[in-house]
């Protein structure tokens, strides 16, 4: 269990890095388009943010392992301010369910892959038809704000 540490260390660098690049990409943008851009980006990286803090959870081992637990607390706080912040740019339920979508279906996959939890079509299958509830939560939202 002490490997996942750096995965942990690993997973919070890559979204760094990826909201780094991202501003690179926003900055031509106009400024209310931009809000909302990254108000969505924090939104996707809370919910990465999701991921973390449940591997360091389930490392916590019941909280015996004291780093692992003190890790997750912060990360799920963190994780939290960055869908309130995300909440003042987007609606509150789309951003409720893209937050907790990713942690879901992130938290199945992080369980199959690092802890060898069961792999099979039904749980793929139910894991994608999370990933496509997000997704047509957004497009809905996206076709709402167009028509109205």
């Amino acid at each position: 269990m002490s490997g996942a540490l750096p995965m942990v260390a690993l997973v919070t660098l890559l979204e760094l890095l990826g909201v780094l690049i991202f501003r690179k990409y926003v900055a031509v943008l106009a400024p209310d388009v931009r809000r909302t851009v990254m108000a969505w980006a924090i939104l996707i990286l809370a919910g990465l943010m999701e991921i973390v803090w449940l591997v360091a959870l389930k490392n916590s081992d019941g909280f015996a392992n004291t780093l692992h637990g003190v890790l997750s607390i912060a990360v799920s706080w963190v994780s939290f301010f960055m869908l309130a912040y995300a909440l003042k740019f987007i609606p509150a339920g789309t951003a409720y369910a893209v937050w907790t979508g990713c942690g879901a279906a992130g938290g199945a996959v992080a369980g199959m892959l690092l802890f060898g939890e069961g792999r099979n079509a039904l749980r793929v299958a139910s894991i994608t038809l999370i990933v496509i509830g997000v997704l047509g939560i957004r497009l809905g939202d996206q076709h709402a704000a167009a028509a109205g």
